[in-house]
């Protein structure tokens, strides 16, 4: 795996700079990886969309592998949210599988999903080889 981008400044990370995410590509699974740590802004957000279209560019697979088990705080912040909206119709991935929600999370993501029109290629799991079987089509 290769390392994209893992700081809120989208350089390497300076010392004593809090991370809020990682993006990585899985060589060995053929799926981008994202994982949370805290609340993500909007800035991290247009970072993080930036990455994933730069990475699934020219690829006839796009899968995305969401992580927030670490994240005790909560995925997006309002201006996210707002922002998020704004990539309403673009279909950067084929699939999304998100491990590690809470169920309060995973109750507000279904709605912003629904509203951005991904709910049917987006699907939560409690264990990441559960996402990988639904990504090769190994599983409902």
């Amino acid at each position: 795996m290769r390392n994209l981008w893992f700081d809120k400044k989208g350089t390497n990370q300076p010392e004593g700079c809090k991370v809020n995410y990682e993006v990585e590509y899985d060589d060995a699974n053929k799926v981008l990886r994202l994982e949370t740590y805290a609340t993500l802004n909007a800035e991290e957000l247009r970072q993080i969309m930036d990455k994933i279209e730069k990475e699934f560019e020219g690829k006839e697979q796009r899968y995305l592998l969401v992580d927030v088990s670490a994240n005790k705080e909560g995925a997006l912040d309002r201006e996210a949210r707002k922002t998020l909206r704004g990539y309403k119709g673009q279909s950067l991935s084929q699939k999304v599988g998100i491990i590690g929600a809470n169920p309060t999370v995973r109750m507000m993501a279904k709605i912003a999903l629904k509203v951005l029109g991904r709910s049917e290629t987006t699907r939560f799991f409690k264990r990441e080889e559960e996402a990988l079987k639904w990504f090769k089509g190994e599983a409902k």
